[in-house]
């Protein structure tokens, strides 16, 4: 099943200007029809093997809806340049065969906020969602606190942008075109209201991204990579 999804195609138009390269244009397409499709591939299957036999839900692998999400999946990876995302995407299907009906309420959202998302607004969710994953905890402890205590209270905001920076080279120059362009997927959003010295531009994190995160918790970086 799996090959036969692979071989749906690739990027026909790209793979029409590779062979319309002069003399080297069809070697060109050969390597590249084979070298991507290995990888996503291996990556794919790499995570699949890790699989926790005792966590598998026997009955959801057999099912049509798994069926699904694999199949969408692998159609969306074909459409991903780099190849970070494709981490994304296999952690996700190996969770899902991992976690209970509840928890695998939200799967098809999952994957498509990945296919949807740019990896550098991945990355900043993930800043996100690692600075303030302990934020509901002092609420709790707190809740007299505004959300702009509570975020400020667990987060290092002021040098988001260097932190950004030096671990997925993100320009704070584009910072908040990211932050004002992930905002609208409902993952984060930005704290308004009246506060002493506060002129905007700090965001919190919701519930959804929280759970989000979770379902990748296994994903971290290593040398500005995504690594198992």
């Amino acid at each position: 099943m799996q090959k036969d999804v692979f071989d749906l195609g690739f990027n026909t138009a790209l793979r029409f200007k590779i062979i319309s390269i002069p003399i080297v244009g069809n070697y060109i397409d050969v390597a590249y029809t084979e070298s991507i499709q290995t990888i996503r591939e291996r990556i794919l299957k790499n995570s699949i093997e890790k699989l926790d036999e005792k966590k598998i839900d026997k009955e959801y692998l057999n099912s049509f809806e798994f069926l699904n999400l694999l199949v969408l999946t692998y159609k969306m990876a074909l459409d991903e340049i780099g190849l970070d995302k494709i981490i994304f995407f296999s952690k996700l299907i190996k969770n899902s065969l991992e976690s209970s009906e509840e928890e695998r309420k939200y799967n098809f959202d999952y994957i498509k906020i990945v296919h949807e998302l740019s990896i550098d607004q991945m990355h900043l969710l993930h800043e996100i969602y690692i600075q303030q994953k302990d934020l509901y905890k002092f609420r709790e402890e707190y809740p007299d606190y505004t959300e702009l205590n509570l975020v400020h209270e667990c987060t290092d905001w002021k040098n988001l942008p260097k932190i950004l920076n030096d671990k997925y080279m993100i320009d704070e120059d584009d910072l908040n075109f990211l932050l004002k362009r992930t905002e609208s997927t409902g993952l984060i959003r930005e704290i308004t209201g009246t506060y002493l010295n506060y002129d905007g531009g700090t965001y919190i994190m919701n519930e959804t991204l929280r759970k989000f995160m979770d379902r990748l918790d296994i994903v971290v970086m290593k040398n500005d990579k995504l690594i198992e």
